[in-house]
């Protein structure tokens, strides 16, 4: 579990208003906050989340 919560911490609350809303104070869209590799790295971190959460439950596929 511990290793779950290190994998999700990243991808948190913060990171999905920046998502939606990008940079309100600075006025920044999302797509001036991120770019292709910001959306690969979060796609591996998510992998591995859901990866980690199936070997805690036990199966080996969603």
């Amino acid at each position: 579990m511990e290793q779950l919560i290190s994998l999700a911490v990243p991808l948190g609350p913060e990171l999905h208003i920046q998502t939606d809303y990008g940079d309100e104070v600075g006025g920044l869209t999302p797509w001036e906050l991120f770019d292709e590799d910001d959306a690969r790295e979060t796609l591996r971190a998510s992998e591995d989340v859901v990866s980690t959460a199936l070997e805690i439950i036990g199966r080996t596929t969603p």
